[in-house]
């Protein structure tokens, strides 16, 4: 079946590439599509020829008239085999899909700052590839983006990703630990599916969703650590773990939330074990415990009706209510990402570094 989907993914990909005529213009071996009056993308060489290192310049001058160069074309340097590397200016904002498909001498490449989304198969089957630059500025990555990229063993993705799309990173049997930061909010189907040496993946709070197969066959997959105080806030795709023996699989959660993960799959076929969240003192007076997660705190062990106050360092209330039984949670500004917050709860109180 998997065969048969790769063959499927493969004869799109030919189906869906355009003709390599598609240019207005050549100077300096690059060809070039005019967007506007004085803008231009990089587009797609006749017979895919563009060769060992390539420098793409900022501006262009054809036939007495200016342009900056502000996009890459969807497949301008797809098939390009003999490029080894390609320099691209912070002038351009955008890069089509699979503009870099099977580039299988490209072994690094950074990406202006200006570019916000990666595109579907925009690295796909650059078998070489083994560093990619990625700007803080990104906020999406595409279906099958880096998929195939059998080179790219680590990868540190922006913190202000929102969306990793399906087959993202499929088949990248190099990579063995991933972080994904925080305000990711989904997760694609097949993700991260069998990237065999996968070791430890580390999932925000921020994650609302993880569809279908998203870690499939990851056979090396020892440790999965997770933000949710209640897993059932996350909407889980069918078998996300296909063919991975959870067994023997770590997974650390917020404490005093393992009895909940114990009731709750697929988490309860994993080893749990709870963690003490970083960067909070004095921590589990009279039962009281804190966790801090991405955008506030959780108490638990709380009683109903207590007072509970947070300040920030410089005694500036953020938070002032009541406790609710069992469990209260405490949402904070985004402003207290990086500082410290003074909490005071009943007669317990702790210092919480964000």
């Amino acid at each position: 079946m998997k065969q048969v989907y790769l063959f499927l993914i493969a004869i799109m990909a030919i189906l869906s590439c355009p003709s390599a005529q598609a240019y207005d213009f050549v100077e300096n071996g690059i060809y070039y599509s005019r967007l506007s009056d004085n803008t231009v993308a990089v587009a797609q060489s006749e017979n895919n020829n563009y060769e060992y290192s390539v420098t793409i310049p900022s501006s262009v001058t054809h036939d007495g008239a200016t342009y900056d160069v502000v996009g890459i074309d969807s497949w301008a340097f797809a098939y390009c085999h003999y490029m080894t590397s390609l320099t691209i200016p912070e002038s351009v904002k955008s890069i089509g899909s699979y503009a870099f498909y099977n580039c299988i001498a490209l072994t690094k490449l950074s990406l202006p700052e200006g570019v916000t989304t990666i595109a579907d198969g925009t690295f796909q089957e650059c078998q070489n590839l083994n560093e990619v630059e990625i700007p803080e500025g990104v906020t999406s990555i595409g279906e099958g983006a880096f998929q195939k990229c059998v080179a790219l063993a680590s990868i540190s993705l922006p913190s202000k990703l929102e969306s990793i799309g399906s087959t993202a990173f499929q088949d990248c049997s190099a990579l063995s630990d991933v972080s994904l930061p925080d305000g990711l909010e989904s997760i694609g189907k097949s993700a991260f599916s069998s990237c065999t040496n996968l070791k430890s993946v580390e999932i925000p709070a921020s994650v609302g969703s993880i569809d279908a197969w998203a870690f499939n066959q990851c056979s090396k997959l020892a440790q999965v650590k997770v933000a949710w105080t209640d897993p059932a806030n996350v909407r889980l795709g069918s078998d996300p773990f296909h063919y991975v023996n959870t067994t023997y699989i770590k997974l650390l959660v917020p404490a005093g939330t393992k009895s909940t993960y114990e009731g709750t799959a697929p988490w309860s076929g994993f080893a749990i074990e709870e963690y003490a969240p970083s960067g909070v003192e004095a921590i589990d007076n009279n039962g009281l415990k804190v966790v801090a997660l991405a955008g506030g705190l959780t108490l638990t062990g709380t009683t109903a009706g207590q007072s509970v106050t947070v300040w920030d360092i410089n005694g500036r209330t953020l938070h002032h209510g009541k406790t609710t039984q069992g469990a209260t949670t405490i949402n904070l500004p985004s402003s207290v990402a990086g500082s410290t917050v003074i909490l005071k709860a009943g007669n317990n109180s702790a210092k919480v570094r964000f």
